[in-house]
């Protein structure tokens, strides 16, 4: 029991989840006084259970379903049924420590406030508006205020990032002998099969959700359920004064490498836009194949080892566990060709651009491209540097700074890196705005389908007929009459009937010959079974496309290959995507 056994309670699982740390709503409660938690009110959208005896109050809420949008993990990818039924879909959480949450609640309690003023949303936070909330604020100043000669935090700050003015910038605290500092864990759950020994992994009862379709209302509503889900990555960060720019830690389940897991990557649309692959981690050498996971490095494999030996004397479960790598000190791998754009492509071709120098980063540190199997799974997320998805804000790939300096850290530090310069977060995920934070709603166990707003789906066969399949009832279900109520309100929704959406999208998921992708426009909607020819999208202005999860984003109406997307930009539209299919927000709950 010392070592923790299946449905122990571990110390990380009482952490405060992302929810609980960015709620809507003023944080006011102090850390003592968080008691267990709820998410009845952690999103905007309503939920209700979708079970009896279904719970809230778990330590462990599963409410993220890809990899910073970059991509979705399948565990046992073969194994599932056909049309995929997402049973085994990898899950995962984010919580932070007594320390993180305390900071954040003592300085920026208004931290669900982002614009400020008329026509601004408060789930963003730029320079459009003259008003902010005090987060925000700070957010902003320090990010710009890294670009500046110096790269300090703040104004004649130096290089101490430690403590800053809290209205000029945002500096979690610094562990020390006698506090903790900033501690952020990401964990990584799955449901394992029937056929899976659940004895070979730590097991825990967890919350996720599912977004279903209710006869009486006839709408969709995000139900949650709780399950047994089996840990397989977890990713420790933190912040120590000898370490300012944290520490970061990845660990992930021995066996899970041969479990079939299988990735997909997905656009800005949340289309998928690549074959399932699986996830690999590649030999220790010459481990410069940008398609795989980097190898863990030697000295580690020995430590690990070691570890597992003697856990495996005690008999605990954690004898299946390993260390995939540590990442301390930043280092500078620069690129010959370095990008001087300042969008996303510029962010990938800063990763392209390393690709031949890949070699000469592993022998600056065998752990520079550190990535969890699990976790960061594609070739964009395991081969990190750059500026990634933040816009090259020095023009020359550089993505973190340290004692004043500007760097190109690979992995896990240099993609936090991005948060630090890009975003102002100090290397937090969790402090921007937008990207569900505030939460809007959950994640869900079996993904949305992919929205292609006016866009519409063609499939024609050999005479050159379109062959959708009309949809009986969708005319009446969607065309917009006078004193109808309008699907929302701005084109193509102020067009559509409000409730036109579901109705399609629940005659899709019950269409008996099946249903790959389906489209609604304001005379109704049709939609297009796997037996249907070859798909293709076109631009076409009132229409919304739909695209099922195991389908593949067709190539553009007239053209036989989809072009593939140039960046994996998902990670900035999330929290665009999920307001444009939720109604209108309900108001903010008290603080509890």
């Amino acid at each position: 029991m010392a070592y923790g056994s299946s449905n122990d309670l571990l110390v990380w699982q009482t952490y405060a989840h992302k929810t609980e740390l960015r709620p809507n709503g003023t944080l006011t409660v102090a850390w003592d006084s968080l008691g267990e938690p709820t998410y009845q009110n952690a999103y905007t959208t309503p939920l209700s259970p979708g079970a009896p005896g279904a719970r809230l109050n778990l330590w462990n809420n599963l409410d993220e379903d890809s990899e910073i949008g970059s991509c979705q993990i399948i565990g046992q990818y073969t194994k599932q049924p056909e049309p995929r039924a997402q049973k085994s879909l990898i899950l995962f959480e984010a919580k932070v420590n007594r320390d993180e949450y305390e900071y954040l609640r003592t300085n920026y309690p208004d931290q669900n406030i982002g614009n400020t003023g008329p026509g601004a949303s408060a789930t963003d936070c730029d320079e459009t508006t003259s008003g902010r909330g005090r987060l925000c604020q700070a957010q902003l100043r320090a990010k710009k205020q890294i670009k500046a000669e110096g790269h300090s935090y703040y104004p004649n700050g130096g290089t101490d990032t430690c403590k800053c003015p809290v209205d000029q910038a945002i500096c979690l605290p610094c562990g020390s002998d006698s506090t903790d500092g900033a501690i952020e864990v990401k964990a990584a759950w799955r449901r394992l099969l029937p056929s899976e020994n659940a004895a070979d992994y730590y097991t825990s009862t967890a919350l996720y959700y599912q977004n279903e379709y209710d006869p009486a209302t006839k709408k969709y509503q995000y139900r949650y359920y709780n399950d047994t889900f089996a840990l397989i990555g977890l990713h420790i960060i933190r912040k120590l004064e000898n370490y300012p720019d944290f520490v970061f830690t990845t660990f992930e389940h021995v066996g899970e490498a041969s479990a079939d897991d299988q990735y997909v990557v997905t656009d800005s649309d949340g289309a998928e836009v690549s074959p399932a692959t699986r996830a690999a981690r590649q030999a220790t050498m010459p481990n410069t194949d940008r398609n795989e996971n980097h190898a863990i490095p030697v000295e580690i494999s020995d430590v690990n080892r070691e570890m597992r030996d003697e856990l495996g004397r005690i008999g605990t479960v954690w004898k299946n566990y390993q260390l995939a790598g540590v990442q301390a000190q930043v280092d500078d791998c620069q690129v010959s060709s370095p990008s001087a754009g300042h969008d996303q492509a510029a962010g990938l071709a800063c990763i392209r651009a390393q690709d031949k120098d890949a070699g000469k980063c592993l022998g600056t540190d065998s752990n520079y491209y550190m990535a969890n199997l699990f976790v960061e799974t594609d070739p964009f997320l395991n081969n990190f540097s750059g500026p990634g998805f933040g816009g090259n804000p020095f023009s020359d790939c550089r993505n973190t700074v340290y004692q004043g300096k500007t760097h190109n850290m690979g992995g896990c530090k240099g993609c936090h890196g991005v948060a630090q310069t890009a975003f102002g977060t100090d290397f937090s995920f969790l402090l921007d705005f937008g990207n569900g934070k505030p939460g809007i709603a959950p994640d869900t166990l079996k993904p949305p389908s992919a929205k292609l707003e006016n866009t519409r789906i063609y499939a024609t066969d050999a005479q050159g007929n379109s062959v959708g399949v009309n949809i009986p009832g969708s005319s009446q279900a969607c065309r917009l009459n006078a004193g109808d109520q309008a699907s929302g309100p701005k084109p193509p929704y102020s067009y559509i009937k409000e409730g036109c959406f579901d109705f399609c999208e629940q005659k899709c998921e019950t269409n008996a010959a099946g249903c790959q992708a389906y489209y609604v426009n304001a005379d109704g909607c049709d939609l297009f079974p796997p037996s249907s020819p070859a798909l293709s999208v076109g631009d076409v202005d009132g229409y919304v496309s739909f695209l099922l999860p195991g389908t593949r984003r067709p190539p553009p109406h007239g053209k036989t290959s989809a072009p593939q997307p140039g960046f994996p930009s998902r990670y900035l539209e999330r929290t665009r995507q999920k307001l444009a299919q939720m109604p209108a927000p309900r108001p903010a709950p008290p603080a509890r």
